[in-house]
Formats: C-alpha cells, structure tokens, sequence
C-alpha cells in the first residue's frame, strides 16, 4: 500500500515534494555515498580518507612482470581468434557448397509444392526437410508501416495470417480497431453507427437519458437485455419508459459477443452504441456499417472521486462505504490509468509512457472530443459530427430544449454535497499517482478538445478561439 513518508535530504526538489501533480512514489531511493580512494600495498586494501599515495620499494619490478604478462595474454587472444576466423571460414564454405548440392538435385516440381505450402501459411512436407529454400518466399510484415500491413491484410480477409503475413503486436492492434472510422481521413458516411465510448463517471448517462429521451434514437446499451430480451434469437427493438432500445447488451464483453453473432451492426436496427469496450466493439461493428467514434472525458482526479462515492452509495460495496477517501486511494478497488489501459488494450501488468502514445494515437484518430466542464458545447459538436439535426424547426426547438434541461441537471449529482480533497492532501497525492498517465492524456484530450473546433464547434467556440489565438494563445 502506498504511503508517503519523509524525504531523505536531497531526494527530491521542492516541486516534487509539494506539486501533487509531479510524480508520486512509495518508496524513496537514499542519497549516493562518495567512497573513500583505495590504496593497493601488497595483498592488502586499505581505505584512506586524505587521498595520498604510498609507493612500495619493489613495486617497479612488480609493474615490469605485470606488463610482460598482459602482453603473452594480448598474444594467446590473437592467436585464438586467428584459429576461429579460420575454422569459421571453413565451415561457411562446405555448408555453401552443400546448399549448392541440393538445390541442383532437388526436382522442380517439389520446389514448387513447397512455395505454394508456405504461400498458404502452410508448414509444407518436402522431404528435404523444414527450413528449405520455399521458406524463404514467406511473406512477413518486415519492414511495412501499419497502414501498408493493414491493406495486405485486409485484401486477404479477417484473418491476420491470410497470405502468411505475420503482423506485429502494434499492427494487430490498429487492425483490432480498423471497424471504428477514422474521422481525421475518412468522410462521413450514412451508413456509420455513431459509437459512444462509455468512460464512467464521465457524463455518459446523462448522455444514454438525451439519446432515448430527446434525439430518439434506438440505442444499444444495458437496458437492451432487460425484460428478458437477452435470450432472443434476433435482433428486435423495445420501448422502456418511451426509449428505443435493441435487444443486446454492449456494456459487456459477452453480450458485445453475443451482439457480433446476432450481426448486430449489419441489421439496420440501431442509431448509436454505447460501449466502454474499444476493441470489442470495433468487432461488432463491418466494414459496411463501421463505428464513428465521440467521447466525454472528464478531469481523472474529479472522477476518482466521483467514482468513490458512486461506489460507497451501492448497497454491494460495505468495505467501501465505511472508507475514506484517501483508504479508497490506498486500496485495491481504485482504478489505476483507466483511460490510458482501455484505449492502449492494456488491462494488466505496469503501463508505461509507449502505452500513453498509443492511447493518445488512438484518441486522435478514432474520437471526437467532448468534455464534461463543457457539455453543451460538447453536445452540439456530438450532433454536428453524427449529423443529428431535424428539418421540423419545432421539433428542433423541443429537442433542443429537453437537451439543455438534461445537460444541466445532469453531471456529478451522486457527489455534489460530499467532502472533497483539495490539492495538496495525501489523498489528493494518492489519487494523481494512480492517475498519473490519465492526467497526461486527459491534458491531451483538451488539446485535441481545441484543434478539432474548427471543424465541428459552434459559432461561440469559433469566436472565441479566434480571440485566443489574437492573444497569442492566451
């Protein structure tokens, strides 16, 4: 568990002793020690703090046979590697003309049977043995960026392995993700389902109540396995309290499963997803029908906390409900990286700064930016970007206003009223260690927040980045 104790002197600057938001560690490593100079006399080592040098009589003659020494050594290492060199040599030239022997011997109709083995992924079964001369047609992915191994890919199928092209840990990863469009390249098409990715306690319920309750829209969420609908052998639509929902339940890594196997996306049924789940939700979603990606991120410290006390208030979490805040920060149950793990596809183990480039790559290219201390700002470029606008303009104004009442009322009630950490308290410290690539990235995020005003903020938002940017970013 994590706690803080006093600095050794010199550990750490000032900032990094007071700033919450410099990196924050358990544990302190000790001040390095200068050692004393040693001194060689005989077969004995001493430590001497004045730094003299003592000679012994015989230490010239002692120095001569050392030398002579080190130079028969410097000799034998020559020699040793002359004879390798040699036999090295050798060995090159009776495996050349061994190699030589065969591939003249070996029929070509075999050679042939063997590349078209290895073409097809294949092990072959020539009797000269695995290793022959077809394996070296085999395909890799050796030295193509991620877009050129995606197209080879992508031309062969689904499966990553189709025309034996083997991909790498990051190209199998954008390949993961190659169903959710990416808005920065590709237009928009009609055919997109807008994908809501679900970061808790960020906004996103408010964000399902507007979608049912003011836009209309058939969405897929929890709600679509209630009534028994989990168990359906189709897809089909539902009403609950005058929203529409579709039969499956893409909150989980099952039910996303289930959704892909009903071809959820490929059934025309449904208008928006709502997911925490990347990855699995980029495979319910086709190449026909792919995923448009918009996201509300939320200051990572003021969602742990939120995040606390949502917990305490579920009548299933007692060990938390008799928790501060700071033996929640301290505990196993805080979240660590939340962000930074899902859109990296990095659930376990330590996360380190190449998972937060990934994560800030993958933020770029496949979302749009909303933020929660800017909501209706963040709605309307939603509405902009999925093209969610009505041509009765009495409607509009209804939804319009039914939007407006939501958004307002809608964020961080379950903590309004609570105690909250304020900068500079160990609980404060605690939470950002969690967090700490979460706050880099959420940082990220109102950059992106900023660039992408241009293309889809309102007139407002426009104005006043043309201001700011007159200021000189100010």
């Amino acid at each position: 568990t994590a706690s803080r104790r006093p600095l050794p002197l010199g550990t750490a600057t000032y900032q990094e002793r007071t700033d919450p938001y410099y990196s924050y560690s358990s544990t302190f490593m000790d001040i390095p020690k200068r050692q004393a100079p040693s001194i060689v006399y005989g077969d004995n080592q001493y430590d001497y703090e004045g730094g003299a040098t003592f000679r012994h009589a015989g230490s010239t003659t002692k120095a001569l046979s050392n030398l002579a020494q080190k130079k028969y050594e410097a000799r034998e290492r020559q020699r040793a590697i002359s004879l390798l060199s040699v036999l090295f040599a050798a060995a090159l030239v009776i495996h050349l003309t061994t190699s030589d022997y065969f591939s003249q011997i070996m029929p070509q109709d075999l050679d042939k049977t063997a590349s078209l083995n290895f073409a097809n992924g294949q092990a072959g079964t020539s009797k000269v043995g695995r290793g022959d001369s077809a394996n070296s047609k085999r395909q890799t992915n050796k030295g193509m960026t991620n877009d050129e191994a995606m197209e080879k890919v992508a031309l062969g199928g689904e499966n990553a392995e189709v025309g034996a092209i083997t991909l790498d840990a990051d190209q199998e990863f954008w390949l993961s993700l190659s169903n959710i469009s990416e808005h920065t390249t590709e237009d928009w098409n009609a055919t997109d389902i807008p994908f809501f990715w679900h970061v808790p306690r960020a906004g996103g319920s408010t964000l399902k109540a507007i979608a049912g309750t003011c836009l209309d829209l058939v969405q897929a969420s929890e709600t679509g396995v209630t009534e028994g609908h989990g168990h359906d052998e189709s897809v089909q639509v539902f009403e609950v309290k005058g929203a529409k929902y579709v039969n499956v339940d893409t909150t989980s890594i099952g039910g996303l499963a289930r959704a892909k196997q009903l071809n959820l996306a490929d059934s025309g049924s449904l208008d928006i997803v709502f997911s925490s789940y990347i990855k699995e939700s980029a495979a319910v979603f086709s190449e026909s029908h792919k995923g448009r990606g918009f996201v509300l991120l939320r200051d990572p410290i003021e969602r742990a906390i939120s995040m606390f006390y949502y917990l305490a208030d579920q009548p299933g979490n007692p060990d938390i409900a008799d928790m501060t805040v700071e033996e929640y920060a301290q505990s196993t149950r805080i979240e660590n990286n939340w962000m930074v793990r899902y859109l990296s596809d990095q659930m376990e183990g330590e996360i380190n700064k190449s998972a937060l480039e990934k994560a800030k790559e993958a933020l770029k290219r496949k979302f749009v930016i909303g933020l929660t201390n800017e909501y209706k700002e963040s709605l309307y470029r939603f509405t902009k970007y999925n093209k969610w606008t009505l041509e009765d303009e009495a409607v509009q104004e209804k939804q319009d206003n039914c939007v407006s009442h939501l958004a307002e009322f809608g964020i961080g009630v379950n903590n309004a009223d609570k105690k909250r950490p304020e900068k500079g308290d160990q609980s404060w410290a605690l939470i950002t260690w969690q967090n700490q690539y979460d706050i880099k990235l959420y940082e990220y995020g109102i950059e992106l927040f900023t660039e992408q005003t241009k293309e889809y903020g309102s007139k407002e938002s426009k104005k006043q980045l043309k201001k700011k940017e007159k200021r000189g970013g100010k």
